[in-house]
C-alpha cells in the first residue's frame, strides 16, 4: 500500500457467540457493485458505523472470528499484510471480495 492515509468503514456483528467484522473501502459505502446478475449492496446497515484508519483495521480483523470485505484498498492491505492470499480473492467486475473464517 502506498503511504497515503486510506480510511475504512467498519462494523462488527456478532451471531452464535462469533464476531463477523464487516468492511469495505470508505468510498464504497453506500453504493451497489453489479456482479454477473446479481447486485451486491454495500450498505450502511451491514459495513457502516465506525471509521478506522489501517492500524485500526487490522487490530479488528485479526480479533475477529469471521471477517467480509470489500474494496481494492482493503484487500490489497490484507494481502500485504499476509492475511489473505490473493489467489482467494473473488472480483465483482473491478471490485475484489474475500471473506476470513477462523476455525
Amino acid at each position: 500500500m502506498s503511504g497515503r492515509q486510506v480510511t475504512f468503514s467498519c462494523r462488527t456483528h456478532v451471531a452464535d457467540g462469533k464476531s463477523i467484522l464487516a468492511v469495505c473501502d470508505e468510498v464504497l459505502l453506500g453504493k451497489t457493485v453489479r456482479f454477473g446478475e446479481v447486485d451486491f449492496d454495500i450498505s450502511e446497515s451491514f459495513y457502516g458505523g465506525n471509521r478506522s484508519d489501517q492500524k485500526q483495521i487490522l487490530e479488528k480483523v485479526r480479533q475477529a472470528d469471521m471477517v467480509n470485505v470489500v474494496g481494492r484498498e482493503i484487500v490489497d492491505l490484507l494481502v500485504s499484510e499476509q492475511e489473505v492470499d490473493r489467489e482467494c480473492v473473488l472480483w465483482m467486475g473491478d471490485v475484489p471480495h474475500v471473506q476470513i473464517i477462523r476455525i
